[in-house]
């Protein structure tokens, strides 16, 4: 059973969601680019409301600067305003707001790049929301803009119900960065994508496969499937989990006052998913994806 880290290639630090002075963020398209650049990430992604602006000239040998944008509007069927999220590109210019989630996602993968649902928490959407729409790669499982604006950051039990519902749906963790907070809302949730090279299209089909973790802080070194064993390496954590549905999950604890860096943690049957959590002394997580044992995949 093979995850992200029994594959070749390399690891690649990159945010994918941002928001620049092109929508409604405070600081230019280049000043973020910079400020993500020096701060060791290898590729973002600038997804400004409802346009989709050119970025590759901020790329560089060792920092790619991805197109993407930022689709919101309200749907009657539901009562809600989703926002979906485009990586890659496939969009030029201005968009008119979306009429519905699915009308967004259908937008977005039919000119070939990827579809994020943003901030189910902070949009107020439902399970059922979520169930219904279907052709997105991946939801945002922690925003850091939505936890500092009003708390509202956390999405992991919206991804948990699509799992045990059989879809497979990645997790991903942003900033949303509009840097209008002090200190600014940049550095509070990245990924880390195991691609080929350094390039759109290897980093994002790496995304599409679920090739990356999530984190805010912990760094995962290391997980694999042995059997019915799960043997998991990580920087120093207080704490590193195995999720599963129907409240089957195991944790390894380090003793009060210190850290662990590595857990075999062993189910007597595998359930139909599992996915790995690690947290450290600040509460700071890292999520790896999902596997899925013997389970037939669901239309994502």
């Amino acid at each position: 059973m093979r995850t992200a880290f029994d594959i070749q290639g390399n690891w690649y630090k990159g945010i994918t969601h941002i928001h620049s002075t092109g929508s409604d963020g405070k600081w230019t398209a280049p000043q973020l680019a910079d400020w993500y650049r020096t701060h060791r990430y290898d590729f973002w992604v600038l997804t400004d409301h409802l346009v989709c602006t050119d970025t590759h000239s901020l790329s560089t040998p060792s920092f790619l600067a991805i197109p993407g944008i930022e689709i919101h509007g309200a749907d009657p069927s539901i009562g809600r305003t989703p926002h979906v999220v485009g990586l890659g590109t496939g969009i030029e210019g201005q968009v008119e707001q979306g009429t519905g989630g699915q009308q967004m996602i259908d937008q977005i993968s039919q000119r070939g790049m990827l579809a994020v649902v943003a901030h189910p928490y902070w949009s107020a959407l439902q399970d059922e929301h979520l169930a219904a729409m279907t052709g997105y790669v991946a939801i945002e499982i922690y925003n850091h803009t939505c936890w500092e604006h009003v708390g509202k950051g956390d999405s992991l039990t919206y991804w948990d119900n699509l799992l045990c519902a059989g879809r497979r749906v990645w997790g991903i963790a942003v900033d949303d960065a509009h840097c209008s907070l002090n200190p600014p809302d940049v550095g509070g949730g990245w990924i880390v994508v195991k691609a080929a090279t350094l390039t759109e299209m290897a980093v994002l089909e790496a995304i599409r496969a679920g090739h990356f973790y999530a984190s805010q802080g912990p760094t995962i070194h290391d997980w694999h499937i042995d059997g019915n064993t799960v043997r998991v390496h990580c920087s120093p954590v207080e704490r590193i989990q195995l999720n599963a549905p129907n409240g089957t999950g195991l944790v390894a604890r380090a003793p009060q006052g210190a850290t662990i860096s590595e857990a075999e943690l062993t189910f007597q049957d595998l359930p139909p998913y599992l996915r790995v959590t690690c947290i450290d002394h600040q509460r700071l997580r890292a999520w790896t994806n999902p596997v899925f044992p013997e389970q037939p995949a669901a239309q994502s």
